[in-house]
């Protein structure tokens, strides 16, 4: 069920893990919600905490 959520929203990184779906009001709606991780979690510069990618695909 989780790659057919994933084609069906057009999302294609395959660290993404859906982890729960539920339905919620919002504003006044009924909304499908949908919960993810990605996972392994991005990593981010120890200095800055900056998680832009250089060229070589390093942080």
């Amino acid at each position: 069920m989780n790659d057919s959520i994933k084609k069906m929203l057009r999302l294609i990184d395959k660290d993404l893990m859906i982890t729960e779906i539920s339905y919620e009001i919002f504003h006044k709606e009924k909304t499908l919600v949908i919960n993810a991780i990605l996972s392994p979690a991005p990593r981010a510069c120890r200095s800055c905490g900056s998680t832009v990618v250089d060229g070589n695909g390093k942080a």
